[in-house]
């Protein structure tokens, strides 16, 4: 684990900042977490929010991410009006991804 560990670190280390897609979910806290310890303030965690979302879950991730001291913007997708989405084909979870990475998250709000 250790040298898995130091990989994530090298890898981190190579950016001066960065944004941290972040749903609150165990992987995205760890690493989420792990950005915090090795760059301090220059880590943000992004999180959208959807229909697809319940609201607690945006919850558990503003807290967190309060916890952390980490600033944490959010912002809204609309992927129920996306029909290469609710076609609900084998890749709808790259359409839903492709859809939240390609938005311009002018309009968000920091929790």
């Amino acid at each position: 684990m250790n040298n898995k560990k130091k990989k994530l670190k090298t890898i981190l280390c190579q950016h001066k900042r960065l944004a941290i897609a972040f749903s609150g979910g165990v992987d995205s806290s760890f690493l989420l977490a792990f950005a915090k310890q090795e760059l301090n303030s220059y880590v943000v965690a992004v999180t959208h929010v959807s229909k697809l979302m319940d609201r607690s879950e945006i919850k558990i991730a503003e807290t967190f991410a309060k916890k952390l001291g980490v600033k944490h913007i959010l912002f809204k997708t609309k992927i129920l009006d996306n029909k290469k989405f609710t076609a609900n084909n084998k890749n709808r979870c790259y359409i839903c991804k492709n859809d939240i990475f390609a938005k311009d998250i002018e309009g968000y709000k920091e929790s």
